[in-house]
């Protein structure tokens, strides 16, 4: 978990910043051992382990790397609190 991210958009923007250096070790810290990801139209895996098996030789040949984000949204409830959601590791 990292102390950095707080709120779910700031863990997703700290996410694709470590994915943007192409440091997956960083990057794997934003999931919870619960954690799904979904890369259509590959399968969906669990956790930093499942997220670093699909995204690492996923980003193995490219040099160079870039994400826009064209919409983000805290999906969370102020009442629920930040790290409650599936798969979110942001600090409350």
């Amino acid at each position: 978990m990292t102390e950095t991210a707080k709120s779910p958009s700031e863990t997703v923007e700290a996410f694709i910043a470590a994915m943007v250096k192409m440091d997956f070790d960083t990057a794997v810290t934003y999931f919870a051992d619960d954690g799904e990801y979904t890369n259509i139209p590959m399968t969906t895996v669990r956790g930093p382990a499942g997220v670093r098996e699909v995204l690492e030789p996923f980003f193995a040949p490219i040099l160079e790397n870039d994400f826009i984000i064209l919409c983000l949204s805290d999906w969370l409830s102020r009442e629920t609190g930040v790290g409650e959601g599936p798969g979110l590791q942001g600090a409350a």
